[in-house]
């Protein structure tokens, strides 16, 4: 984030083969846990796109439908009663095909059972970080304007010299580049593809 403001903002960016920075890996975010860290790392990684895309528009779908698709393969495969998420429209929940006199007694005793559930704490660190980017869509609109006023050079300027990576990195990444919506949604700034593998030995 700040390297991209810098870059759009007419920076000057140099290097001190001199300088010596010594960082303690995680510290800080070690002590907010896994799920913490997972919610502020999805939301700022939104915030720092919606803020810094000169075209926004050209961005959006495929940024918007690879959160989508992130949710989805979270909350269908990861919880153990997602099996209602997965079924095709029309064609009758799962519990009234198996429905039985015992469980038509519970439910007029106990109420319905849910049709899902989310019990899984990374689709709901995926539902926490979303709700965030909703919540402060006008905070975020305004920081975006902030930073588009200081701009002096173009994204593809930027991204010349620092190509944008299409990496997947989450599982179902490989399902959703391979799909062609996914594909007529990609920007149209030059996209590099690399496994995740090859993105860390470099």
């Amino acid at each position: 984030d700040f390297g991209w403001r810098t870059w759009l903002s007419g920076g000057r960016v140099l290097f001190e083969p001199r300088a010596l920075v010594r960082h303690a890996s995680s510290a800080t975010s070690n002590r907010l846990g896994d799920f913490e860290r997972g919610v502020l790392f999805e939301r700022n990684a939104m915030q720092t796109a919606i803020k810094n895309f000169e075209d926004l528009h050209d961005a959006a779908g495929a940024m918007f439908l690879a959160s989508l698709h992130r949710l989805h393969h979270y909350a269908t495969w990861r919880n153990l009663t997602a099996e209602e998420l997965r079924r095709a429209p029309f064609s009758g929940s799962a519990s009234s095909r198996r429905e039985g006199l015992l469980s038509r007694i519970r439910a007029k005793i106990l109420g319905p059972r849910p049709l899902a559930v989310i019990d899984d704490p990374l689709t709901a660190m995926q539902f926490r970080a979303l709700h965030w980017v909703l919540e402060h869509g006008s905070r975020i609109a305004g920081k975006r304007s902030t930073v588009q006023r200081l701009r002096t050079r173009t994204d593809a300027e930027i991204f010349t010299k620092f190509p944008l990576h299409a990496v997947p990195t989450y599982p179902g990444d490989d399902e959703l580049f391979a799909n062609p919506l996914f594909d007529l949604l990609r920007p149209a700034l030059p996209l590099v593809e690399k496994p995740l593998g090859e993105i860390m030995k470099s």
